[in-house]
């Protein structure tokens, strides 16, 4: 009878060197097959490439967090556990081969470049190339596209052009992708493309309907939409400075993504007639860089809430009110944030009474030409 062996947690591992993993091991002189890398197996290691060899199952957080981790030859891999290679921020290419199950966010945050699995995967596919493309569950057929990583997270990278319909919730979540097209695209799923730190083109198509914190904390600088048939339009001078807007909204702005989270790039100038921006109307859009409010005089609760990259406000001399509970939290990360009013009475009493008092003053008055 053949006799299988784990490997477990260890700090022995040298830093800096690949690390094949054995087909056999002996103990006291009986050999076992490796099959399986443990739980937390690798965690924080400094290794730099590992062989699998025989092993058919990695475990959960195996090589989570290994930062230095540059190449992995999946050998005979069918299933990867949640977390196994999460964090692990120098790893760019890999080729999953014969893999049939991949666990929860199992390549969260991975910087990948170059993506590759076999062709007769009796579970996946790949749609486009190694370098544009994402991988995808065969059952989903051509119309959808579902989280890959157990029920949180995908496989993509470069440039994604898809005929697909409906992506699901957390269908890419945490992924390295550039740039998404779908001239099809009618849904898009909760958290669908959340964490996906290098996203910055969308073409959203006729789209239709957009989930909770579709696109949080993505880098967004340009946004294409087909006009005719959708239920959202553009509002801005280019497909680089704007937002999206539902086109039942008039005077109050409301999230664009379910019930929080909005979709936006560069500069944002309300011009569309608004007066009110909703709670969570731009949760976690990272795409804004800068703000001209026009007529927009009434903020509800956390409508900018983690808009990092917005460093630049102008208002107007009108009377401005708010109900913020935390809408400046995590806005104007970086230094140097100017807040461009008619004069300095206004900007005070603007900071005041929107913006509060522990984020004012990072904000500094400048008079508006």
């Amino acid at each position: 009878m053949t006799k299988h062996a784990l490997i477990s947690a260890n700090n022995n591992y040298v830093a800096n060197s690949t690390f094949t993993i054995p087909e056999k091991i002996s103990v006291d002189g009986i050999y076992y097959t490796v099959v399986t890398i443990g739980e937390r197996a690798f965690k924080d290691s400094g290794i730099v490439g590992i062989n699998l060899n025989k092993v058919n199952a990695i475990g959960v957080s195996a090589f989570e967090d290994c930062f230095e981790l540059k190449a992995v030859n999946f050998g005979t891999v069918s299933a990867i556990g949640n977390y196994a290679f999460q964090g692990c921020a120098t790893l760019a290419t890999i080729n999953l081969r014969n893999v049939t199950s991949i666990g929860d966010s199992a390549f969260y945050g991975v910087p990948l470049s170059k993506i590759n699995i076999d062709e007769d995967n009796s579970i996946f596919n790949l749609v486009g190339d190694e370098t544009d493309g994402y991988i995808h569950k065969k059952a989903d057929g051509t119309a959808n596209v579902t989280a890959v990583c157990g029920t949180y997270g995908g496989i993509a990278c470069g440039n994604i052009s898809t005929s697909a319909t409906h992506i699901g919730d957390y269908a890419f979540y945490g992924c390295s992708m550039i740039d998404f097209s779908s001239a099809y695209l009618a849904n898009v799923g909760a958290y669908a493309f959340s964490d996906c730190f290098s996203l910055h083109t969308l073409y959203l198509g006729t789209v239709t309907s957009i989930g909770d914190n579709a696109f949080a904390h993505c880098p967004i600088s340009r946004v294409g939409l087909n006009p005719i048939g959708g239920n959202y339009k553009w509002c801005g001078y280019n497909a680089y400075n704007g937002y999206l807007k539902k086109n039942d909204d008039t005077t109050t702005l409301n999230p664009t993504c379910g019930n929080q989270g909005g979709v936006a790039c560069g500069n944002v100038s309300f011009t569309d007639g608004e007066t009110t921006l909703a709670s969570n109307a731009f949760y976690d859009a990272e795409g804004i860089t800068s703000i001209v409010f026009n007529t927009v005089t009434i903020f509800q609760s956390d409508w900018n809430c983690g808009c990092m990259n917005l460093y630049s406000v102008t208002i107007g001399s009108g009377s401005y009110t708010s109900t913020n509970d935390n809408g400046w939290n995590q806005v104007g990360l970086v230094t140097g944030c100017i807040l461009y009013a008619p004069d300095s009475t206004v900007a005070d009493a603007f900071k005041t009474n929107v913006i509060l008092p522990a984020y004012a003053a990072k904000w500094t008055y400048q008079q508006a030409q």
